[in-house]
């Protein structure tokens, strides 16, 4: 077995240095120099055959615009590099890569470059050189740090840094108005910049423990005086901007932010973001949410897996809005002002400490309302009114009755989850229920996506 593991551990590294080869012979141009066959001359630097095809399209490389060295178990670029400034798209996932060297900053022509599933620990300062990238892709690497100088990209409009170890997000991305989709997703952020020029806000940043050596007395005192120091700065920075610590105050062009999956304690007031679709915030630790009034064009807010106890009372503003999910939080209700939102169809409240829902928050619109594992007791008043409504799931309550509405409110209901509830069959409640009973089945057994009753006895 251990002289298999050494043949197969020679096997990869002769193929990582044949690989290694042919590019640096590319950089050197020695495969246009031969003169002959592009494609055989890859194949035999050992370039797998289905990159070769996408490179190999012209005989000539200085007439290829798109290098593909993905999946070619790549550790380092070769300095000269910069030979390659006539490509407009380079793919590089899926390697070894470490770092980058500076020499990268020299393909200015680039438009799209893919880093993504790479060992990246940090990116050269003279990425700033490449001012005509449209796409880079930065995902699932070991970056804790994106340079200030990505603010020159002034062309970027999707930046994607999915899981990394980004702890902060530069200010200076605030000066990119071209982008359309940023992706933070699954880093460790606990904080954003804000958009009104707030300097970061961060509980740990914020709070310092005093040494043990101490009294309680005056521990407890500094804690309480830091405390009330942490609530003054939320509500007044907010009267003191700092342009050079803000974010988005020129990204009128973001259809989406990703930020989920981080620490994010607390967020900024978000204003100048108006373009913004989609806005993903759900597996964090937000306890509060800030004024999204200004998000005009949202449709589709994700808040599942935070602390909310509540939501904006004012979250009508919202008139484009069309998914809302806060699943897994502390809801005990939500604002009847949600009955306002003239677009939502989808609402995704499921695994809170819902007891009761306002009846003006069921209107026509909605299709799909998922209320599972909460502490409602009955169908909620004025569900009837759901006329459209295709996917109901209450299951895991602690409704005891079930309302003979469900037979005639409900024309296109395609799905209906009620398990986990504690209602009883046993002819004890009179033989209007046993009836009811026997409908239900009758109109829901046929549904194979229901959850609904049991067999009749």
């Amino acid at each position: 077995a251990g002289q298999g593991f050494q043949q197969t551990r020679r096997g990869v590294d002769f193929y990582r240095a044949r690989a290694m080869q042919a590019l640096s012979n590319l950089c050197r141009g020695t495969l246009i120099d031969h003169g002959g066959d592009l494609m055989a001359e890859l194949q035999a630097s050992g370039f797998k055959e289905a990159k070769v095809q996408e490179l190999a399209k012209s005989k000539k490389i200085h007439t290829q615009k798109f290098l593909n060295i993905s999946i070619n178990r790549l550790e380092a670029f070769p300095k000269n590099i910069q030979k390659l400034d006539f490509i407009t798209e380079l793919n590089c996932s899926e390697n070894f890569f470490v770092e980058l060297p500076p020499e990268i900053g020299f393909l200015t022509n680039l438009e799209k470059l893919d880093l993504s599933d790479n060992k990246l620990r940090s990116l050269p300062t003279t990425i700033m050189h490449m001012t005509n990238l449209v796409r880079l892709h930065l995902y699932k690497n070991d970056l804790s740090v994106i340079p200030d100088e990505i603010s020159n990209m002034k062309k970027l409009q999707e930046l994607n840094v999915f899981n990394n170890k980004i702890i902060k997000i530069p200010p200076t991305l605030g000066e990119i108005s071209s982008l359309r989709e940023v992706n933070f997703a699954d880093n460790k952020l606990k904080t954003i910049p804000s958009i009104d020029g707030l300097k970061f806000l961060s509980s740990s940043s914020l709070i310092s423990c005093p040494s043990s050596s101490t009294s309680p007395c005056f521990s407890f005192l500094c804690l309480l005086l830091l405390c009330l120091l942490l609530l003054l700065l939320r509500y007044l920075l907010p009267l003191f901007p700092c342009s050079h610590e803000a974010l988005s105050g020129r990204l009128t062009n973001l259809t989406r932010l990703a930020l989920f999956n981080n620490k994010l304690v607390v967020l900024p007031p978000i204003t100048g973001i108006t373009r913004v679709q989609k806005l993903e915030l759900y597996r964090n630790a937000l306890d509060t949410l800030p004024e999204l009034g200004n998000f005009a064009d949202l449709d589709e807010l994700i808040l599942t897996k935070n602390w909310l106890s509540s939501l904006p009372d004012d979250i009508d503003k919202l008139q484009s809005l069309e998914v809302l999910e806060v699943n897994q939080n502390l809801l005990k209700t939500i604002p009847s002002s949600v009955g306002n939102l003239k677009m939502l169809w989808k609402l995704m409240l499921a695994s809170n400490k819902i007891e009761k829902v306002p009846p003006e928050v069921f209107t026509s619109k909605l299709k799909t309302i998922d209320l599972s594992s909460n502490l409602l007791v009955e169908f909620p008043p004025g569900i009837e009114r759901c006329s459209n409504l295709q996917n109901l799931m209450v299951a895991g309550n602690q409704i005891n009755r079930i309302p003979s509405f469900l037979l005639t409110s409900f024309p296109i209901l395609k799905r209906l989850t009620y398990e986990g509830n504690p209602i009883t069959w046993d002819g004890a409640v009179g033989q209007k229920n046993v009836v009811l009973q026997q409908e239900l089945i009758a109109k829901f057994s046929a549904i194979p996506s229901s959850k609904f009753l049991p067999a009749a006895q």
